[in-house]
Order: C-alpha cells, then structure tokens, then sequence
C-alpha cells in the first residue's frame, strides 16, 4: 500500500492501542501480528499473518504461495517501546 502521507503524519492519526511504528518504513496493526521473536544486537522480529500482508503489502505472488507469514524487523531503538507496547492489552 503507498501512502503520499508523512508516516510520522499519519503514525499520529491512528489509535496506538493498535498501531505501532516499528521503523522508518513500516507501521504495524497489532491484529495482524501472529508472533514476534527477539533477534540480534537488539532487534525484534515481527511476523505478520498471511492473510494481512497478502492484501496490504506488495509481496510477490509465489512467496505467499511458500511462507505463512512475512517478517518485519523492529529497529533496535524502538525494540524496548514495541514489547511494552505488545504486552499492553486492548482497550477497545
């Protein structure tokens, strides 16, 4: 999905009880996280469903056809503000 918004702009419009921006490129929906996993020199690993990323992200055809979910990496300075903000529950 492209976006002519600032990220940063529209990073402020969304609701942070299930958006979260995870790096300079990508912001998350927490309800399409299938998991995540601690990686290296501080990094998070975040994967993404299937059926979520198959509508949302441009991702080749033959990819979907192999793996269940596509990761995403959290960058090292965001790593601590992600994991408080996954173990949040939702308020909605």
């Amino acid at each position: 999905m492209f976006c002519s918004v600032p990220l940063k702009e529209l990073e402020s419009s969304l609701d942070p009880c299930y958006f979260f921006r995870i790096n300079r490129t990508y912001i998350v929906n927490r309800n399409f996280i299938s998991h995540w996993k601690s990686g290296e020199k501080g990094r998070i690993s975040v994967f993404i469903n299937r059926d979520a990323h198959a509508s949302v992200l441009p991702i080749n055809e033959d990819i979907l056809s192999v793996n269940k979910s596509i990761s995403l990496i959290v960058s090292s300075s965001r790593s601590a503000k992600f994991k408080k903000w996954i173990s949040k529950k939702k308020s909605k």
